[in-house]
Formats: C-alpha cells, structure tokens, sequence
C-alpha cells in the first residue's frame, strides 16, 4: 500500500500541474483573442478619419475587387444565401437570450460570464466583418468627389425648380410608356437582368459605376417586407442585393438600380439614389427612367412639404401620373401595421451609428446631389 501511495502522489501532483498549465494557457489565450479584436476595431476607428485614404485604397480598389469575388460566389445560387444566414443568426440570437435568462434564473454567474464573453466575441468580429467587408464605404468621399460637384445647401426656388423639372420629365415619360391607364408590368426576372446591362451603359460615360458578376435577387422575406418596411436591401456579408418582389411593379427597377449602387460602394442611401438615378437617366428605358423619376419627385415633394411651399406657377402633373402615384400610395396604405414604424426605427438608429446623421431622412438628401448636379451640367 506504501508504494501504491508513493506511486499515485506524483500522478496527482502532475495532474495539478497540469490543470494549472491548462488553465494560464487558457487565459493567455483569451486576452490573445481580445487583444486582437480591440486592435482591429481601432485600426479601423482610426482608419474612418482619412476618407481620402479610403476613397482611393479601399473603395476603388480593395473593396471592388473583394465585392466582385463575393457576387461571383454567392450570385449563382438562384436563391439569397444572405437572408438564409440572417435566419440562423435570429435562430442564434433567441437561443442565446433565452440561455441566458436561464442561467440568470439560476444565478450562474460563471455560466452568464461565458455566455456573455462568447457574444461579445461574436459581436466584435461581426463589426470587423462588416467594416472590412463594406461597411468603410460610409467614411468615402464619395459620388460627390467623383463627379466634381459641390453640395451646398439650397433654397426653396432651387428646389421648385428641380420639382418643376421633374414633373415635365415624368408627364413625357409616361406618354411613352403607354397611353393606358394601367402600367404593364415586366417579368421580375427581365427587370433584375436589364439593370447590370444600363450600369455597363453608364460606365462608358463614368468608369466607377462598372458593375460585374450580378447578384440581384428576390427576398426571401418578400411575404412578410410589410413588417419591414423596406423595398430592398444589401447583404455585405454576401454581397447580395435582395428585392421585395410584391411591391407595385413600377418601384422595382429604380429600387433594383438603388441596391446595386450599394453593391458597388455606394453606402449612403442619399448616393445609392443618386446613383440610381444617373444608371436610368442613360439606360434609354422609358419604363426605368419613370420609375426613376417618380421616386426622386417624390422626395422634392417631401422636402417642399418640410418648408410649406407650393407655388401656383409649378407644371400640374398629368392625370396619369397621378393616376399612378395613388395606386402606389393605396398599396402602403393597406399595408400599414404597428409593427413597420418601430422596425424603421431601429433602421434609423442604425443609419446615424453609420455617418447618416439624418438617419432615414438620408433618402432625402438626394435633392442635394440633384440641384448641385442640375446647376454643373444643365440637365435632369
């Protein structure tokens, strides 16, 4: 029995050693992991104060090269692998709550710090993925500085004059479209074609909307958008632009030229829409361009409404065009429900943690792009 003692204390004493070793090793690592984190998030915080830097490195180039690689994986798939991934992180992120109001029940305080720590690490290489993968567009200088345009703040005749413009385009439009009452309404799967072909047309005049490898698709979520509140969205964790396909048809090609904007760059939801709105004015589609055009008035229009103008003198829009603008008003009228407010306004909070200091009023600021791009170049 004297040497069985003398045998196990050494295996005993060893296994400690062990467990000890283990255990520094493990804590070593951990401060590794986060060490690591906080250094790229402060890179990247740091990197956010030269947009120049980012404009031409990141922007122009790295991001391109990296979104175009992305969409030639994923947009072969005929179906949205990003809203798949959205459905496991919600799955993900209930399991995770509902543990941790288990552990909490149970006063697991071990239990809550690892929990925790796993969902902070989680947190924090979201954010470096979403940074590095897209989300440093927001700090660019942007379709301003590419075009050579000076966005100033502008006053109610400008923007009577840029309403005044718009309307003349839309009542010329819609007379080319059709004489009908009733808008045709293109196959889903010609309009999400059509797009990349006028954004190769826009690039023959400006190199930096070149878009390559289309990744365009219907949302998986179309049936239940009217909770959402959207039209459209980017996955930039798959480089995918999903479309609410139950929308009035006559939304789809503006917001499909608005999604790939965001696909090539464009983070700004005031740029995506400027950008939009350069792709249709050179795609020579009547259909595209209206759509285009519809969306922008309707944006003079807020913006007027915001200051109480409505001069007698501005050009009435023609019955069909009216005609059109309430069949699109009565489909989101019908859909309103308590729940869209407050999913827009966490969407707003998101916007402003992402240099959109007007959060959802963002949209808007494409009167700024318009009147500045109005007065250089003399046309709308």
């Amino acid at each position: 029995m004297k040497e069985q003692k003398e045998i196990i204390q050494p295996i005993s004493l060893s296994g400690k050693f062990i467990m000890k070793l283990s255990i520094k090793q493990f804590w070593v690592k951990l401060n590794l992991v986060w060490f690591v984190l906080f250094f790229l998030i402060g890179c990247i915080l740091l990197a956010t104060f030269y947009p120049y830097y980012i404009e031409k490195l990141y922007s122009a180039r790295l991001y391109r090269i990296y979104a175009e690689m992305l969409r030639w994986l994923t947009g072969r798939l005929p179906f949205s692998i990003g809203d798949v991934l959205y459905v496991l992180a919600g799955f993900y992120l209930g399991y995770s709550v509902f543990k941790l109001g288990k552990l909490l029940f149970q006063k697991n305080r071990s239990g809550i710090r690892c929990l925790l720590t796993r969902m902070l690490k989680i947190g924090g290489v979201g954010y470096i993925w979403f940074m590095l993968s897209w989300g440093l567009n927001y700090h660019r200088l942007g379709i301003a500085y590419q075009l050579g345009i000076e966005v100033k703040p502008y006053t109610t005749d400008e923007l009577c004059v840029l309403r005044d413009s718009l309307a003349y385009r839309l009542n010329e439009l819609r007379k080319q479209i059709t004489a009908d009452s009733i808008l045709p309404t293109p196959a889903l799967a010609k309009l999400y074609q059509q797009a990349p072909r006028y954004y190769s047309w826009a690039a023959k005049r400006q190199l930096f909307l070149q878009y390559h490898y289309p990744g365009i698709k219907s949302s998986l979520f179309t049936p239940w958008a009217k909770y959402f509140g959207w039209g459209g969205y980017y996955n930039p964790f798959t480089g995918e632009a999903q479309i609410r396909a139950n929308m009035p048809r006559i939304l789809i090609p503006y917001t499909v030229l608005h999604e790939i904007a965001h696909q090539i760059g464009y983070a700004g939801e005031e740029e995506a829409n400027f950008v939009g709105y350069l792709v249709a004015s050179e795609s020579g589609n009547a259909y595209v361009s209206y759509s285009c055009y519809s969306e922008l008035y309707k944006y003079v229009f807020n913006e007027l409404l915001l200051r109480n103008t409505f001069p007698d003198a501005s050009p009435a829009l023609d019955t069909l065009v009216k005609n059109d603008f309430k069949r699109v008003n009565r489909f989101f009228m019908e859909e309103q429900n308590n729940i869209a407010p407050q999913m827009m306004n966490l969407y707003d909070v998101y916007l402003r943690a992402n240099q959109q200091k007007n959060g959802i009023n963002s949209y808007n600021e494409v009167v700024g792009l318009l009147i500045a791009y109005q007065k250089k170049y003399g046309k709308i």
